[in-house]
Parts: C-alpha cells; structure tokens; sequence
C-alpha cells in the first residue's frame, strides 16, 4: 500500500513531453473537407513529389549541380 503511494506521487508530479517533438495536433487535418478537394489535393502532392513530376513536370534536380572531384576542372592545366 505505501509503494503505491509513492508511485502515485511520483507518477502525478511528472512532465509529459510529446513523443519525438511532434507538434501536429490534429495528424489527419489535411484530410478533412469535401472529399473531392481533399482527393484531388493529396493527388497533385503525390505526383509533385514523385520523381516523375519533379523531374519531367518541374524540370528540377533531385541533387542540384553534383560535383565530380576526380574530373578536372574546366579551364585548369595539369601538374
């Protein structure tokens, strides 16, 4: 009986911290609404973010500029 008093004291004057620093409070909130603009929302993310439509669509690089070290430089003269 006294341990479980202990607990419950300890228990009451602890800090609850979110797990891993996750700040969203609602986590299906982009998925409330008509359903037709949350459908055709989380479609063009997904093809947005695919590397269809980054490359082929945004005509962007995944890893912009890459530098190749082993190559020589442009316009550089050999040792």
């Amino acid at each position: 009986m006294q341990l479980r008093a202990i607990d419950d004291a300890v228990m009451s004057n602890r800090v609850v911290r979110p797990r891993h620093g996750n700040t969203v409070t609602k986590p299906d909130a982009q998925l409330e609404g008509n359903f037709w603009e949350v459908f055709k929302r989380v479609t063009v993310h997904g093809y947005y973010t695919s590397e269809i439509g980054f490359t082929q669509e945004l005509k962007l690089e995944i890893i912009p500029g890459a530098q190749h070290g082993c190559a020589p430089a442009a316009g550089s003269q050999g040792a």
